[in-house]
């Protein structure tokens, strides 16, 4: 038997339908009404919702709530149907960034405030037949007063936005006035945020919908209602929550009776304490966020600008930040999603340290908090990457986010994308390659915890298959050559190829043995082909910030790597002065066994990369078996090393990596065909 009647507006899309889901499927005891202003649209979402299988029922009613017989004949549907209203959910909203500033006041005023006022006042009389009624609003965090006042806040409206804000600030009022007359009668009044979440509020597109894929799952705002309808959030009747509560353990100093602001903040909260501990807390929070928007509103990442006002944050005041919030706030989910009301500047810190969410993929996971924070606020996630704030956690080589605070900036008129670009590259190459899998420069995103678990799932798997065959390997490779076919020992050492690259982005084994003969052989992978993809695939532009790094890795890698990563920008020198190519022969004997290397490692990975697109053709060596194509990069030039077409230079295969008498299926004759060595520097 249904015993709790829910009605929702809006219930078709967005938040009202994701309420509806939750709703419908925590008990048998719910019935949800869903309206909304096409009856066609509410029947087929009610259908789908049905389909997928609920514990409560529904039933479809239109109702448009900017139109007054609309409300009047849905009232009268419920009186006769049910006789009473459990719950009324104030969800229908819609935003307008019309240039006509009428037009979109016109529409977000008679929406967003006129439209719930009509509602809660026509199903009002319904509502006081129930027990237990409750009405509940759902707001935004975009039409908070203190946000709006607040200098350090990221809460400041974009061209035209001002109706949408000022139209959830009045409907702030409408609940509060509504909660002030009539609490008295039972009537529990709420007014719930519920985040940057996918909706049809910005657009019906799928871009616009998921904001561009940092919206979050507005099923978590359907969670806090839930929990509200369920009396969890009693004693917050006439608040604000947007999407976190007090917590009913008492905190020393507080009282229930000082939370009287309907529409209050956990910045509030934390403010508005007369406490010393508050008080302490509330100062540090302060400096933190209002120093760190003053940095970033002088010119972020232009080291010149910078003054005495920047403030370092100290990773223990942002612990002891993280630890009383943890007491304050109770999270709606898993994730930080409770920390959407706090300030951008003052939200990262708090990220960075919490022990549960050590990554910035907790910004993912809580829907505002990637938007605003991630995707709105590059600039502050590269400043905490220049400050050293960004533990190893997050971009997970720790000296390489040490290193991003040596970046030579040029000039102070860089363009922000152009700066960004250059930040994320240079940690990309100091943080043994991570960012080819992790980051794209591109988008600017992290991948998704889905993606990052199929990759580790992927290597994983190669080693539970090859276990065997690397013991044997490891124990005797001579005779183990006799057992294994080469291309099932190609395929082994690809997986060895895939362990060491694990084991350079997230720098932590995962469980499996590796022979330390792989171990060396492998070292070369490191500098030679993720070396060389990891440029290839960046199109370094500042090839001058990674001459440091490379020498202080190997300095022959430098000087066989030189043409390869000059060729990437035709007409620049690579090497300073200093670095002139006085020995034309010494490059060609080192590379030769720099390029015997790669060739052996190529064909040990059974060819994973296109050996021809990474390799210069200028050293002149080829390789049937590789099929690598004579390619002439080289101009004349008045001085120069020629070489006759068809000389040949032999040498003996290096078997470092398979053993002393293993036989490995190349060639070990390379043809050297006419090519033209400039003398100096200018490779092209």
């Amino acid at each position: 038997m249904v015993t709790r009647i829910v009605l929702i507006t809006g219930a078709n899309s967005g938040v009202g339908y994701a309420t509806t889901k939750v709703i419908a499927n925590a008990s048998k005891d719910f019935h949800v009404i869903m309206t909304g202003r096409s009856l066609e649209k509410v029947e087929r979402a009610k259908s789908e919702i049905e389909t997928a299988g609920i514990q409560g029922s529904l039933s479809a009613v239109q109702l448009d709530v900017t139109d007054e017989k609309s409300i009047e004949q849905a009232v009268e549907v419920v009186q006769e149907k049910h006789g009473r209203l459990d719950a009324l959910i104030n969800n229908a909203g819609v935003g307008s960034m019309d240039p006509d500033i009428r037009a979109r006041f016109t529409l977000c005023m008679e929406t967003n405030v006129l439209g719930p006022a009509l509602v809660a006042t026509a199903f009002r009389p319904l509502l006081f037949k129930s027990q237990n009624p409750y009405s509940i609003f759902v707001s935004s965090g975009v039409g908070s007063l203190t946000k709006a006042l607040q200098d350090s806040s990221t809460y400041h409206p974009l061209p035209n936005e001002d109706a949408y804000r000022s139209s959830k600030a009045a409907l702030n009022m409408v609940a509060a006035i509504e909660w002030r007359d009539f609490h008295s009668k039972g009537l529990k009044v709420f007014t719930m945020c519920p985040g940057f979440v996918v909706s049809n509020l910005r657009g019906t597109s799928e871009e616009a919908r998921t904001g561009g894929g940092g919206a979050g799952d507005p099923e978590v705002s359907g969670m806090t209602i839930l929990s509200i309808l369920q009396g969890e959030r009693d004693a917050d009747t006439g608040k604000l929550p947007n999407l976190f509560s007090l917590t009913h353990v008492e905190l020393e100093g507080l009282s229930k009776e000082n939370y009287h602001n309907c529409s209050y903040n956990a910045h509030d909260i934390v403010l508005e304490k007369n406490t010393r501990n508050y008080l302490e807390l509330s100062v540090i929070l302060n400096n933190n966020a209002l120093a760190l928007a003053d940095y970033l509103q002088s010119k972020a990442l232009d080291p010149d600008s910078r003054d005495s006002r920047v403030f370092y944050p100290n990773r223990a005041q942002c612990e002891m930040a993280a630890t009383v919030l943890s007491l304050i706030l109770t999270i709606a989910v898993a994730t930080m999603t409770g920390l959407d009301e706090l300030p951008n500047e003052l939200k990262v810190s708090i990220l960075l340290y919490m022990h549960n969410m050590p990554t910035l993929q907790a910004l993912v996971q809580s829907s505002p908090s990637y938007h605003e924070t991630y995707i709105s606020q590059r600039r502050l996630i590269l400043s905490a990457v220049l400050l050293r704030d960004i533990p190893s956690e997050v971009l997970p080589d720790a000296i390489a986010v040490q290193y991003a605070s040596e970046i030579p900036f040029q000039t102070k008129a860089q363009r922000k994308k152009d700066v960004e670009s250059a930040v994320l590259r240079y940690v990309s190459q100091r943080s043994s390659f991570i960012p080819a899998t992790l980051v794209s420069v591109e988008m600017n995103t992290l991948i998704s915890l889905a993606q990052l678990q199929s990759i580790i799932v992927d290597i994983t798997s190669d080693f539970c298959n090859f276990r065997l065959p690397l013991c044997l390997l490891n124990k005797d490779p001579a005779v183990t050559n006799n057992i294994i076919s080469p291309n099932e020992k190609h395929r082994i050492y690809r997986a060895l190829y895939r362990f060491e690259l694990y084991r350079a982005l997230f720098n932590e084994p995962i469980g499996v043995g590796i022979p330390d003969e792989a171990k060396e052989a492998f070292d070369d992978v490191d500098k030679t082909i993720l070396f060389l993809s990891i440029f290839k695939i960046w199109e370094v532009e500042e090839l001058a910030c990674v001459q440091d790094y490379i020498t202080r890795r190997d300095t022959e890698l430098l000087k066989c790597c030189a043409p390869e990563l000059t060729k990437l920008r035709p007409g620049k020198n690579f090497y300073d002065d200093s670095w002139q190519a006085r020995n034309v022969e010494y490059f060609l004997t080192v590379g030769l066994s720099f390029l015997r290397r790669v060739i052996r490692t190529y064909s040990a990975l059974g060819k994973a990369y296109a050996l021809k697109d990474h390799i210069y053709s200028g050293y002149g060596l080829l390789s049937s078996a590789l099929e690598v194509e004579t390619y002439d990069y080289m101009y004349p030039t008045d001085s120069y090393y020629a070489y006759e077409a068809g000389e040949s230079l032999e040498f003996e295969s290096d078997n470092a990596i398979d053993g002393p008498n293993a036989a490995w299926p190349w060639s070990t004759e390379y043809r050297i065909e006419g090519y033209k060595v400039r003398s100096e520097i200018g490779f092209y």
